[in-house]
């Protein structure tokens, strides 16, 4: 059984209406192994067993055995089949696919990225997901709408901006920007990732500037259920931001992480507020933010140290 199985269930039911049009549906996912692939797994499985969907998910993976270690509830699902494979020269499974969600980002390089993301975009599907990031942005400071203008200066962003670019006017696009959560990697080098890290460890926490920075942070179960309303009800060819807007300085958070634990602060400087305005997804889907930052904090924090 799932270690997440009560927090999936409060956030499955929450979005009852979602999960009908999934009803006998086959679905190409890659990423399955990353944050964002674990949570979309756990959501769908359990709508799947909650209302009956009779749902196929073909995961793609590049090393099957070290995925069921991370999710060993996983094995031997009838409703899951690993594709072995890497994402830019994977063999194509036999069959036919209603959706294809494409949030695989972990690749040697850009040119790798773009590769993979390309290979996926041949295959055919009535509903297409593609997770980019805000990244795409480029340079801002503040909060950040769909209209802002895309200058992305990182390989990381570039690479994404081209597979926009590429999926239209196919894709429903999902411009992510930060998240905690269950499954969160530890060793991404972000700050949040950083903080819960060192408070895991007993250490105090570091801020290399000012902590005046100011962020956002969506749960990952909501994360879950505004990718999976995207995929069925986003408009084809828009980009949605895909976030949080209840904004937080660098420091705050790393005092509501390090609870007891010291916070170092060593810099001068603030950088700048990177925040994404998500009121189009509010108004046009109806999504909206259910677990504040304090919470997401706790969430985080209390499966972390009850996981082996």
């Amino acid at each position: 059984m799932s270690r997440l199985r009560s927090e999936v269930t409060e956030f499955v039911l929450s979005a009852a209406s979602l999960w009908p049009a999934l009803a006998n549906r086959r679905i190409f996912l890659t990423g399955a192994s990353g944050f964002f692939g674990c949570w979309l797994l756990e959501t769908l499985l359990f709508a799947s067993d909650h209302y009956r969907l009779n749902v196929e998910v073909v995961a793609l993976t590049r090393d099957p055995e070290r995925f069921l270690a991370k999710a060993p509830h996983l094995a031997g699902h009838p409703q899951v089949k690993l594709w072995p494979g890497d994402m830019q020269d994977f063999p194509f499974p036999h069959g036919s696919f209603s959706h294809i969600v494409h949030g695989a980002a972990e690749v040697n390089s850009a040119k790798g990225l773009l590769a993979g993301g390309r290979r996926v975009l041949e295959m055919d599907a009535e509903r297409l997901l593609l997770i980019s990031s805000g990244a795409v942005y480029g340079p801002a400071d503040g909060l950040i709408g769909e209209v802002h203008p895309l200058n992305p200066t990182s390989d990381y962003g570039r690479a994404k901006r081209q597979l926009e670019e590429a999926c239209q006017p196919r894709a429903v696009i999902a411009r992510c920007f930060a998240f905690l959560g269950p499954y969160l990697s530890l060793s991404s080098g972000l700050a949040a990732a950083d903080f819960l890290r060192d408070a895991l460890a007993g250490q105090a926490l570091t801020l290399q500037g000012n902590g005046k920075t100011r962020r956002s942070y969506l749960y990952a179960g909501d994360l879950a259920i505004w990718l999976w309303t995207l995929l069925l009800r986003g408009t084809p060819g828009e980009a949605y931001n895909v976030g949080s807007m209840q904004i937080t300085s660098v420091l705050e958070l790393a005092e509501q992480i390090a609870g007891a634990l010291p916070v170092r602060v060593l810099g001068a400087q603030a950088g700048s507020d990177y925040l994404p305005d998500t009121r189009r997804a509010q108004k046009e889907l109806g999504l909206c933010q259910t677990v504040d930052l304090k919470e997401a904090v706790s969430r985080t924090m209390r499966w972390f140290k009850s996981t082996p």
